[in-house]
């Protein structure tokens, strides 16, 4: 690495006032995404963690939930949850989780407490179960033409 990149300058700039967050675990990156998020009652800020000022990120936006129990204390951005089975039984999202940019069409998805899912998508055939503490994310690879079909990388950390 140092071959490649000993010749290149390297130049920082730094934000007057700026500080630095270290995120490393999934709770620790949970807390501080729902810390400061208004209640969808408007009821006062949740709490998990101290972060000044609060990052106030919306607690649902760009989100379509269909068949979905979704506990008040979670954030769900630009994601659709369209589960209209019964036999699957409802899908559920559990205190603290985040969802982004997921779209699953006709799936139950059990999401636990304090978990991050990211970019999931596509129809599952069975319920899809993201157990508590975790962090699921699926990447969709570059395709190399046009008529090769579109290929996925998951990362499931626990």
């Amino acid at each position: 690495i140092f071959r490649v990149f000993s010749s290149s300058q390297l130049q920082v700039c730094a934000i007057p006032e700026g500080s630095f967050t270290h995120l490393g675990t999934t709770r620790e990156l949970t807390d501080f995404l729902i810390a400061g998020v208004k209640r969808k009652s408007g009821e006062k800020y949740c709490k998990s963690l101290p972060v000044d000022p609060p990052i106030s990120l919306a607690s649902r936006l760009d989100v379509c939930l269909n068949g979905a129990k979704v506990d008040s204390n979670c954030i769900i951005i630009n994601s659709i949850l369209d589960h209209a089975k019964p036999s699957h039984g409802d899908s559920l999202v559990g205190k603290g989780s985040i969802i982004e940019h997921c779209s699953l069409d006709e799936t139950a998805i059990n999401v636990g407490n304090n978990c991050v899912v990211s970019g999931l998508r596509g129809k599952w055939y069975s319920p899809v179960e993201i157990p508590s503490g975790a962090i699921f994310q699926m990447i969709p690879l570059r395709k190399k033409s046009e008529n090769e079909p579109l290929h996925y990388v998951c990362m499931f950390l626990g």
